[in-house]
């Protein structure tokens, strides 16, 4: 009982009790007052705050009803009963029940008395932050034990079984084994329509998350228009009704293919509207709407056939034109386009006058892939808006060196991934108490042959731009269980797998088969996965992860609390652990929220039975916060930054205490870039 500050404690007993309780807790940080009956302590309570509550059972049966009173009245205090041998209580369960502690007076010791106030205020701080992170959602949540009380619940649940059920305080278990027995993914309470989750936790607790989806389907010729709107939207701009970036791509690629069939050509234009920034600061982005809308019905007005007009968003418009006999080295669309633009525009009562800087790229001259195409485009539309006397500028590859660079670097990427040559490190993962590594995180390097080290967030992006994550996330996985089952130790591998893999590919396959191959065993295998593969596409997702969960694998949720972190999320499956983001950890001693958010995350854990680790671990001031906070494992360059497949050999070996080598020390110094965690594989 080492705490800051001082202990309000209640001592509600006789005098004796009351010299007993003084006596064990002399020279603990506590302000103790007492009253000689339940009634004094409810007048007491009722004026002070008090911390934790101790209690004699020499009323029963008073005590059991004071209990009942202090509960009934919503007081979460922590109550620790103090039992008489001669006067056995029979309400022990309905005061467990209640949250109450109770303590044989004939085997009572002062360490016994102060361990479990300790813990008894402890369990209620947990249960408080939980409870308040399950107030903030709307979905209805409950925490069912194995015996089918509920454990917590939020108030959306409350109100869910009090609509269909009625008041009284059998409604929220009843509402609850109602709700999980159902044999329909969603129930109706009333007009409502109610979307059902329930999970089944390795401990016995039952998990009941529940979505009012009512809006959503109202009636089925109303989900018919809304999927007929939704397909709509997704290939139309929403303020113009133009083509917007999925369609123009997907007609960019069938152009691709036409274009090589018969052996024909076609320009790709990158339209940007000059000062546009200027009309919404002036006028309002009502206006700017307004110009928009108009400028779209202008540009569209100058198209021929087989010619193209998307709008991706901004100001930013792309087209599409066929070569003809009569082009030259301006398409003819690019004059038209700017000859309509070049007269003022009336928007709502105001005067506007804009124009456009146009971009050109030439298939095939300027990319045999539509990803390049587009990106020569606009890097050819930004030189022409920087040039004080061109409109239209058409890419040139002397003039445009950051773009031939990155091209030429995602072809060497391409050689690379294809030729397994990328390397993968190992980061240690430890023990906070003892420090002892327990594990490694595999991740991707790139030792270029001409450029030497490659940093993770350079190539990565350019791999997921180039449709080579699926490639590299499984060489990663394959060359990360084959070096884990030679060593050792049994040590944990941890992979990153990325939003990519798990709804493109067959990723239980390729872990099955990396398994096999390699002869690791399943249960050092961990999965790490960020919360945005759940939003993508949950149906997917949900099975997916379920199946890598029959294989015996780990799944983990890496970088949680940066994005779209929600209750819901890590209710919706059984994660085996959570990864701290390493910028709460960063900001531990100077940023208090960030230092609740952990501890939030670390109560979660605790309460929902899984594990948790901090990423990030710099300094021994990060140790000893998450020491104090229970943070039971960790990574980061404290404990070691990420090294070769060799150097992770000899470390191992230099460990094992049967083990005498001379090999030298890891070196680790080309990983300094601290970028280690950038992706979904790197």
């Amino acid at each position: 009982m080492n705490y800051k500050n001082p202990v309000n404690i209640l001592i509600v007993g006789d005098d004796a009790s009351a010299d007993s309780a003084v006596q064990a807790l002399d020279g603990c940080n506590a302000r103790l007052r007492s009253v000689g009956s339940p009634l004094a302590a409810m007048t007491l309570i009722a004026e002070f705050h008090f911390d934790v509550i101790i209690c004699e059972d020499s009323f029963a049966p008073a005590s059991v009803e004071f209990v009942i009173n202090v509960r009934t009245a919503g007081i979460d205090i922590p109550i620790v009963l103090l039992s008489d041998n001669d006067n056995a209580l029979t309400d022990d369960d309905t005061l467990q029940a209640q949250g109450v502690e109770i303590l044989p007076q004939a085997s009572l010791t002062p360490e016994l008395l102060r361990r479990t106030i300790s813990y008894s205020i402890a369990t209620v701080g947990r249960q408080r932050l939980l409870q308040s992170v399950l107030d903030s959602t709307d979905a209805g949540i409950i925490l069912v034990n194995e015996d089918g009380t509920p454990a917590i619940w939020n108030p959306a649940f409350n109100e869910m079984a009090q609509f269909l059920i009625g008041g009284g305080p059998e409604t929220v278990e009843q509402f609850a084994e109602y709700a999980i027995d159902f044999d329909h993914p969603e129930l109706l309470l009333g007009d409502r329509t109610i979307e059902r989750q329930v999970s089944r936790l390795p401990d016995g607790i039952t998990v009941l998350v529940l979505h009012d989806v009512t809006e959503r389907l109202r009636s089925q010729e109303e989900r018919l228009e809304a999927d007929l709107r939704v397909a709509y939207l997704a290939h139309h701009d929403s303020l113009t009704g133009l083509p917007n970036r999925t369609a123009f791509t997907d007609r960019l690629h069938a152009e691709v293919r036409k274009a090589d069939l018969f052996r024909s050509g076609f320009w790709v234009l990158n339209l940007d509207l000059n000062k546009f920034k200027e009309v919404n600061d002036v006028f309002g982005h009502a206006v700017g709407d307004g110009l928009l809308k108009e400028l779209s019905d202008c540009l569209q007005g100058c198209l021929k056939d087989d010619e193209y007009l998307a709008r991706f968003g901004g100001d930013e418009f792309v087209a599409l034109q066929r070569f003809d006999d009569d082009d030259t080295d301006i398409p003819d669309l690019a004059r038209r386009l700017l000859a309509a633009v070049d007269r003022p525009f009336t928007i709502d009562g105001n005067f506007v006058r804009t124009g456009i800087s146009v971009g050109v790229s030439v298939y095939p001259d300027h990319g045999a892939e539509p990803e390049q195409l587009l990106a020569n485009a606009d890097s050819a539309m930004y030189r022409a808006k920087a040039s004080p006397h061109e409109n239209v500028s058409v890419f040139d590859e002397s003039l445009d060196k950051a773009i031939r660079e990155r091209r030429a670097l995602a072809n060497d990427l391409k050689d690379a991934v294809a030729g397994g040559e990328l390397d993968v490190f190992f980061q240690p993962q430890a023990l906070v108490e003892s420090r002892e590594i327990f594990g490694y995180e595999a991740l991707a390097r790139w030792n270029h042959p001409y450029l030497g080290w490659v940093p993770p967030d350079t190539f990565i992006p350019i791999a997921e731009e180039n449709g080579l994550i699926i490639q590299l996330g499984e060489l990663v996985l394959r060359r990360a269980c084959e070096i884990a089952a030679g060593w050792p130790i049994p040590h944990a591998i941890a992979v990153n797998v990325s939003a990519v893999q798990i709804g493109h590919t067959d990723l239980p396959g390729a872990v099955r088969s990396a398994l096999a191959d390699s002869g690791l065993s399943a249960d050092r295998l961990e999965l790490e996965i960020t919360e945005t593969v759940l939003i993508d596409d949950p149906g997917r997702a949900l099975s997916v992860l379920e199946q890598l969960k029959t294989i015996g694998v780990s799944v983990a949720m890496d970088d949680f609390g940066t994005g779209y972190s929600s209750l819901s999320s890590i209710l919706s499956f059984s994660f085996d652990k959570i990864k701290i983001d390493r910028s709460f950890v960063d900001s531990i001693g100077t940023n208090p929220q960030a230092v609740e958010i952990i501890r939030a995350i670390l109560g979660l854990g605790r309460n929902l039975r899984f594990t948790v680790i901090a990423e990030g671990v710099e300094t021994e001031d990060h140790v000893q916060f998450l020491r104090e906070e229970g943070c039971e494992e960790m990574q980061g360059y404290l404990i070691g930054k990420p090294i070769s497949a060799e150097d992770v050999r000899i470390q191992i070996h230099q460990s094992c205490p049967d083990e005498d080598t001379d090999a030298p020390a890891a070196d680790t110094d080309i990983d300094d870039e601290r970028n280690e965690s950038v992706s979904a594989t790197g």
